[in-house]
């Protein structure tokens, strides 16, 4: 006990020193000292009184302050329950939203907006839809002239009855042999169908055997795309392209014989790689039949009604499930024109 009291009074002798040495002029007041709590723990018995254990220190250092303010007013007691506390690091997290849907289905590059899509012509005239009877699957030979050029082409009509693909491909000059100006010239059409009869999906022009241009119905945008433009168009209800419209004629007739008559018109809408789609408006012609061609034939014609329209010749033959004999398109006036004449009959497969 003797050795405490000794170890305090040296603690205060030396506070008493410090709080006295002179300070020097202008020098700050020097800051009151920390406080120390000092715990007195009481030795065991027989414990040896020249080295008493080492008592624990806690030293707490307390700022003062400088520019003390006063308490704030406790808040006044409320029956509502506190509000959870949220922590602070969700504060700084910005709040989770969900994607938009142009995020969840980027668009195709292939394809363009609904905005983008071009209005239908105004003046068109209204586009019915018609019963349709596909005809079976043929496979059909022609000679095809341009000009003074000939060769022969093909037309491969395949059907499952949900769905096609219609070839034309120009293969051989007039003289037999392969390689010719018009060798490889031709298109394909493929798709399915729908109430309005065939609905394509994927139509290509071909040169020397390769695609050149193509068009592409999206069914489910309800829009038309082509490679050779931006510009989307709207997909109209029995649409066709330029090589599945003689199809589409054939299958309107097979189910509707009364059209055949003369005066009577099928219209339709008929998509091109090149401009907007356009409506062709054909009527049935009273015509006599020309040499060599068998009688019965429907004559159908798409009159040109503008500048740079083509007009549209087509002879089908009802006792072949209305395939086309023979086909005519013309430029006016008078730029060029493609003529297809059957050359062989239909062969017709299961």
């Amino acid at each position: 006990m003797a050795a405490v009291l000794l170890v305090l009074a040296v603690l205060s002798v030396h506070a008493w020193l410090l709080d006295s040495r002179p300070r020097k002029p202008g020098a700050p007041a020097a800051l009151p000292s920390a406080a120390v709590r000092i715990t007195l723990r009481q030795q065991p018995a027989g414990a040896e009184a020249a080295e008493p254990a080492a008592a624990p220190v806690t030293a707490t250092a307390s700022p003062v302050a400088t520019d003390p303010k006063p308490p704030a007013a406790a808040p006044e007691p409320s029956s509502a329950p506190p509000a959870p506390r949220r922590p602070a690091a969700d504060a700084e997290l910005p709040a989770l939203q969900p994607p938009a849907p142009a995020e969840l289905m980027p668009t195709p590059l292939a394809s363009a907006s609904r905005s983008s899509a071009s209005p239908p012509d105004a003046d068109a005239p209204p586009v019915p839809t018609y019963a349709t009877r596909a005809p079976p699957p043929a496979t059909l030979s022609y000679t095809l002239q341009r000009g003074a050029r000939l060769a022969t082409a093909r037309l491969v009509w395949d059907t499952d009855g949900s769905s096609y693909a219609l070839t034309l491909a120009a293969d051989r000059d007039a003289n037999g042999d392969a390689g010719g100006p018009l060798q490889g010239l031709g298109a394909a059409s493929r798709g399915r169908f729908d109430p309005a009869g065939l609905a394509p999906e994927r139509f290509v022009n071909r040169r020397r055997g390769r695609d050149q241009r193509a068009i592409n119905f999206l069914r489910g945008d309800g829009q038309v795309s082509f490679s050779a433009q931006t510009q989307a168009a709207v997909l109209q209800p029995g649409m066709q392209d330029r090589l599945s419209w003689m199809l589409q004629l054939a299958a309107v007739l097979e189910a509707n014989p009364t059209l055949a008559d003369p005066g009577k018109r099928v219209v339709l809408w008929v998509a091109g790689t090149r401009g907007a789609p356009q409506v062709w408006d054909f009527e049935v012609q009273t015509d006599s039949p020309e040499a060599g061609q068998p009688p019965g034939l429907v004559h159908l014609r798409r009159s040109a009604q503008r500048p740079h329209d083509l007009q549209v010749d087509a002879w089908l033959d009802p006792a072949r499930h209305h395939l086309p004999w023979r086909v005519r398109l013309a430029a006016p006036p008078g730029d060029w024109a493609s003529d297809l004449r059957l050359t062989t009959l239909p062969v017709n497969r299961p």
